[in-house]
């Protein structure tokens, strides 16, 4: 095969993302198999992810990844053939090899090659091999003497696809001689590709794929579109791997007449073949396909395959693959044992039982490097159940042309590259900006016109209090107003004022109707821009299950190393973040996740001592609720000792012996930096770096993290997050000269105060009251050192939660609520407290963003 361009950046991103998610296919059916040992669809899909994650590979000439994956792949294969057993050895072997394989992908993602020695590994793998070799030898050569090498239907259908008009077929079957060493020489292969010189080979028995594979094989044979005869022999004369062997022509026409001649047989005898969509189902299969689908649906999936793509022999597997993750696939032309083999098909039809939709499936197969065209089709289930006819039916087989067929459903999908997305979030925040300028271009319009309101009621009154006001400053000085004068001036007024009066009026009624329209058009413009804000989210929107599905491996090996036993359990895995989010959320999640394998849970002894079941449970729980999601880390175990914080607390000089503190204050206090409660250190715990870390990574995504806890009934982890780091909602505030915007996921009300409201302790500390509850009082003016304005009279107090705790913020005004597109600080800037990022207002103004949780650090360091 043709070695690939490896300057061809895009290609090798589209490996590494398959390579990604067959690795990930390979660590999850892996670990089932410990629990189902002899589930054979579990058995197939791995070794399907094996031999296309080591035929891509090979393709693009990685040939450590290759390699060492074929090794895996044997194993899987021996497996498949019930040669080799499932135990937990094995299934450690095999996760540690693959713990090898994604080594190498990282370092190839990276440009760099895995060269590390694996020879033990390999030499592991060889032993579980050794028996079934032995056993794949004597079977091969059982077939030869059984003459098991008769061609199937669909091996004639092959070769009868390949075969050009006026060409001939030649059988050439050769023995192997048994003392050529296997290690050293391929002889199947080596045969192979000395008869592909010679022309077209269209089919051999066993087939290609074990060709590649096995180590020895007795008989192969090989069918070649070749008339010279004399020629193939001349070519294997002289070679010493072949023991005997046999070339005749092979009559395919005669073969393909009886072939032919069954099929009209068949249907002309009315026999259990049913015609559907292009592709024969049995009676039984139409039962047995029924009885499956039950009240799922069953899909018509035709793709066609791009020619020019690298990897194009495996394409068909690829998307099997790729379609079986989606449901389970019933049928496929050719079957799965073919796509198997290295062979090109320009089309593959594949009948998917599901409860997905089109437009599901067509995300999952769009991949344009490998599927030129795809169609997708419903098939409906009652023509099915009617659709085969009996012996004793009068009905002509031509009836079954009116069956109703589903249109077909074309879904058209591209692939695009993430940083484009992040490009157009970016406009989109800009335009929610813009969105801002407009509403307050809006509101500054609303305020003239009701200033123009304003001066037009003045010149009404002006013109009526005119004369009014003349009599009274005639008065004052000693005249009087004749009448021929006032009348004079009356009328002049009149006339003038009204004509002003009118123009003004018609000037008021024309800016009233332009305020309208364009109150109206930004407000259908703010509409679009939310509606495209939260279109362009969802592009970015990743479900939860890919971080959960890691810690089932995590799981696995911390419950053999901690000699526990624990069960998995999760829910909402389809809950959605953001890709930002998910990205930096892992690292948190795996320490909730090793914290309570170490310390949260008993060992099986412990657990049965208390009347528990032996194995223990973690629920690893997701749920989106409005603009926030919950994700929660469970254990049943022996929960968290309020009385064993507070004095290990103490010993660490955290706290004083006689503070105050509820239960649930203290065992929050987990999060102190440098705490454990563990006795010894090991590779888990007791070195000090503990749960601060991972507080400080949810705060770092505005989120927030605290923990429920029973003695012997278990612990609760709970994290909520913002669904983007993006754009945020949040309150517009002002103190003093400086405008600021507060999170509105951390605000939970605000109240009208005066400074009679705030009480002051002995300590200094300020505090407010709010419906007898005591709250602590912070000062925006205060912590950020701002000239404190006092002449106002009335202030806002903004109650926010940190960590499920009440704090007030203190401000001057509260201007309004909006969303704000997040900016972050860089440079010397970027370790400022209680500072978390900034934003621009739609009149250009750069305010900063408010980090409630870190106020009360800096109100410690204020004090200090």
């Amino acid at each position: 095969m043709e070695i690939l361009d490896l300057e061809n950046e895009e290609l090798l991103g589209v490996f590494f993302e398959e390579a990604q998610n067959l690795v990930d296919i390979l660590e999850e059916n892996i670990m089932s198999l410990e629990d189902d040992p002899n589930n054979s669809d579990t058995i197939d899909e791995i070794f399907r992810a094996a031999h296309t994650l080591k035929g891509s590979s090979a393709s693009l000439d990685m040939m450590e990844l290759s390699d060492f994956t074929h090794i895996v792949e044997d194993v899987f294969d021996a497996i498949r053939d019930g040669k080799v057993n499932i135990n937990n050895d094995l299934v450690d072997l095999l996760l540690s090899s693959l713990d090898i394989i994604k080594e190498m992908l990282a370092l190839r993602i990276d440009g760099k090659v895995y060269l590390n020695d694996i020879s033990d590994l390999k030499s592991k793998l060889k032993q579980f091999l050794a028996i079934y070799d032995q056993t794949r030898i004597k079977r091969f050569e059982e077939n030869s003497t059984k003459n098991n090498f008769c061609l199937s239907k669909s091996d004639l259908e092959e070769i009868r696809e390949g075969l050009g008009i006026g060409q001939k077929v030649l059988r050439v079957s050769v023995i192997f001689n048994s003392n050529i060493n296997s290690e050293v020489e391929n002889g199947g292969l080596k045969i192979f590709n000395i008869l592909k010189n010679l022309g077209s080979v269209l089919h051999t028995i066993p087939k290609y794929e074990q060709i590649i594979e096995d180590k020895f094989l007795t008989r192969v044979d090989y069918y070649l579109i070749y008339s010279d005869t004399a020629g193939v022999k001349k070519s294997l004369d002289s070679l010493s791997l072949i023991e005997s062997y046999l070339v005749d022509e092979f009559n395919v026409e005669e073969e393909l007449k009886k072939l032919a001649d069954k099929e009209i047989k068949d249907v002309d005898s009315d026999s259990n073949l049913v015609l559907t969509d292009s592709f024969d189902f049995t009676e039984d299969e139409i039962s047995d396909l029924l009885l499956e689908v039950e009240n799922q649906k069953l899909f018509k999936v035709r793709l066609d395959f791009a020619k020019d793509n690298p990897m194009a022999t495996i394409s068909g597997l690829q998307m099997l693959q790729a379609l079986k993750s989606l449901g389970k696939i019933f049928k496929s032309l050719p079957d799965s044992s073919e796509l198997l083999a290295d062979k090109f098909f320009d089309f593959v039809i594949y009948y998917l039982i599901s409860n997905t939709s089109a437009d599901s499936i067509a995300k999952k197969i769009n991949l344009p490097d490998v599927v030129s065209h795809f169609e997708i089709k419903n098939i409906n289930l009652e023509s099915l159940k009617n659709v085969g006819l009996k012996e004793n039916d009068e009905a002509p087989i031509k009836e079954n042309k009116s069956i109703k067929k589903n249109n077909p459903i074309s879904v058209n999908l591209i692939r695009i590259d993430s940083k484009k997305i992040d490009y157009i979030l970016n406009l989109v925040s800009e335009a929610v900006i813009s969105k801002s300028s407009y509403n307050q271009i809006n509101s500054e319009m609303i305020t003239l016109f009701y200033n123009f309101n304003y001066f037009y009621d003045y010149q009404e009154s002006f013109q009526r209090n005119f004369l009014i006001d003349l009599k009274i400053i005639f008065k004052d000085a000693g005249l009087t107003l004749e009448d021929e004068i006032e009348s004079h001036i009356n009328s002049l007024m009149s006339l003038k004022m009204e004509k002003a009066l009118n123009d003004i009026s018609e000037l008021r009624n024309s800016f009233f109707r332009l305020l309208q329209n364009f109150k109206m058009t930004s407000g259908r413009l703010s509409r679009i821009i939310t509606d495209l804000h939260e279109s362009v989210l969802k592009t970015r929107m990743l479900p939860i299950s890919n971080i959960f599905s890691r810690f089932t491996r995590v799981v696995r090996d911390l419950s053999k190393k901690l000699n526990k036993i624990v069960n998995l359990k999760m829910e909402g895995e389809e809950t959605e973040l953001d890709k930002s989010v998910i990205d930096d959320l892992v690292d948190p999640l795996m320490h909730c996740v090793r914290n309570s394998m170490d310390h949260g849970l008993e060992t099986v002894e412990e657990r049965v001592k208390k009347g528990k079941s032996k194995a223990g449970a973690i629920i690893l729980r997701a749920k989106n609720e409005g603009n926030v999601i919950s994700i929660e880390i469970e254990d049943d175990g022996i929960g968290i000792d309020p009385k064993v914080i507070r004095r290990k607390l103490i010993e660490k000089g955290t706290i004083k012996e006689d503070a105050i503190y509820s239960d649930f204050e203290l065992i929050n206090l987990i999060f102190s930096p440098g705490f454990s409660t563990a006795v010894q250190v090991t590779d888990l715990s007791g070195r000090g770096v503990g749960l601060d870390v991972v507080k400080k990574s949810i705060e770092k995504l505005n989120g927030t993290i605290l923990v429920e806890s029973e003695i012997g009934l278990g612990t609760i982890f709970k994290i909520k997050l913002p669904l983007t780091l993006v754009i945020i909602q949040g309150l517009l505030v002002k103190s003093g000269p400086e405008t600021y915007v507060i999170p509105l996921n951390n605000v939970l009300e605000t109240h009208r105060i005066t400074e009679h409201d705030i009480k002051l302790l002995e300590n200094y500390h300020e505090v407010y009251n709010l419906r007898d509850e005591v709250i602590s009082v912070l000062r925006l003016d205060k912590l950020f050192n701002i000239t404190r304005d006092d002449s106002l009279i009335e202030k806002f107090l903004i109650v926010v939660n940190t960590s499920n705790v009440k704090t007030a913020i203190v401000v001057d005004s509260i201007l309004g609520e909006e969303d704000f597109v997040v900016k972050p600080i860089k440079d010397k800037f970027s370790s400022s407290t209680g500072i978390v990022g900034a934003t621009t207002l739609g009149n250009g103004k750069v305010v900063l963003i408010i980090d409630v949780f870190k106020l009360f650090d800096l109100q410690k360091n204020t004090k200090e």
